[in-house]
């Protein structure tokens, strides 16, 4: 008889614990989908650089004007003949725009030389979540007599170059 109530001891003592083992398995096997946030996370950014001949920047006071990380378009006055930006976004549709533009300077003498060349590289690599998207470019060098230095600048108005794209939240460009 103390055999028998021993073994029922036991038994119980085996069931709570299988039961135990059981709920630990179960609470266990819960929906993992949120345990790495970050990894839903998305991203769109541009690589911009951007390339001038110094006859350009001799002629002209430039600026250039772009969208920030927030979304907020910033001005900054270009004082080289190179200018390189990276910009990140993760809210969508991610905007991105670059515009160079300048005005003739007061103290420029359009007869210092007999030619100007003019080159202007607006180059924007976009990427999506690290993926490089086709990549813009918008480029001319050209020419410029200085009897006609003051008309080619004043013709193309303030925007000297200008390129922008659009991501989608998809990885789509516009």
């Amino acid at each position: 008889m103390k055999i028998m109530k021993s073994n029922c001891q036991l038994q119980k003592v085996l069931c709570l614990s299988l039961f135990v083992c059981v709920s630990l398995f179960l609470a266990s096997c819960g929906d993992d989908s949120n345990s790495n946030p970050e990894k839903d996370v998305k991203s769109a950014s541009t690589k911009a650089s951007l390339v001038i001949s110094q006859d350009l920047l001799d002629i002209a006071d430039l600026t250039i004007t772009y969208i920030d990380e927030t979304g907020v378009s910033k001005t900054e006055p270009l004082n080289a003949t190179t200018w390189n930006k990276t910009i990140t976004q993760s809210k969508f549709p991610a905007k991105f725009s670059f515009q160079l533009s300048g005005t003739v300077k007061t103290n420029f003498d359009p007869n210092s030389k007999t030619s100007y060349e003019i080159t202007r590289n607006l180059n924007i690599v976009p990427s999506f979540d690290g993926k490089p998207l086709k990549s813009i470019s918008d480029y001319s060098t050209l020419p410029v007599p200085c009897d006609k230095i003051l008309t080619w600048l004043n013709n193309r108005g303030p925007s000297l170059i200008k390129a922008s794209c659009t991501i989608n939240s998809d990885g789509t460009l516009e």
